[in-house]
């Protein structure tokens, strides 16, 4: 379902130094100097398979969230080719990927960013309300999917009364909201005590079982029980 071949991400670091110039009478960086290459991704090969539940490990600054984001289609390579259902997704346009991310891909991320002033529900709903109206079934599938985590009757209640588990829930309940094949997760258990963490993962489970991929970066060993396979990373290389 997913490959992605010789991918490296570079962003441009901080100064560190070099010489200046001068132009038009002022002191500037010389920009072929200022400029060191940071290597957040160095030459990936990775292939994930439909309905697999892939761990990516490693330590703060390894490169996993990065990784996340270039198979998310929120951040483009600087080099190689991102494969999706046999696709090149990086020959597509914004738009196109835009649409393709809408589609296909749930996100459930460390910080459910949920918008205090809509009610549980609409928060489920936020994506149908962000291409147009929401229908009646659309309701009816938000209310379903608020069963689905625990979250019965909750539906009218203001997002802010909600514990941390809860909130987390209700950001998994919006990222199936479109019914995606593919569910990725940016440390979805960060902050939440052992117990709530375990229903987390029970849910991911569950979805994986039903037939769904899921490709969860996280930082806890002990999460990776879960997963078919662990992919380790360290300073931007997959470890073999």
């Amino acid at each position: 379902m997913i490959e992605l071949l010789g991918v490296t991400k570079t962003y441009q670091g901080p100064w560190n130094g070099g010489s200046r110039e001068r132009v038009r009478g002022r002191d500037v960086p010389d920009y072929l100097e200022r400029k060191r290459q940071i290597h957040a991704l160095a030459g990936i090969d990775l292939r994930i398979e439909q309905g697999e539940f892939v761990a990516i490990m490693g330590p703060s600054g390894s490169g996993k969230s990065t990784l996340l984001s270039v198979i998310g289609l929120l951040s483009q390579p600087t080099e190689g080719a991102v494969f999706i259902d046999g696709r090149d997704m990086t020959q597509l346009r914004e738009r196109e990927r835009t649409r393709l991310r809408a589609r296909r891909i749930g996100f459930v991320f460390q910080f459910p960013s949920l918008v205090n002033t809509l009610n549980v529900r609409e928060n489920v709903l936020l994506p149908i309300l962000l291409r147009g109206s929401v229908t009646k079934s659309d309701r009816m599938r938000a209310d379903a999917l608020l069963a689905r985590v625990g979250l019965t009757d909750r539906g009218e209640d203001r997002s802010f009364t909600l514990s941390g588990g809860e909130q987390r829930r209700v950001a998994l309940a919006r990222a199936l909201m479109g019914d995606p094949p593919l569910l990725l997760a940016d440390e979805p258990t960060g902050a939440l005590d052992e117990e709530t963490a375990e229903e987390m993962m029970g849910l991911f489970s569950r979805l994986q079982a039903e037939g769904k991929t899921v490709v969860m970066v996280t930082h806890d060993r002990s999460l990776t029980r879960y997963a078919n396979r662990t992919v380790k990373i360290q300073s931007g290389v997959i470890e073999t």
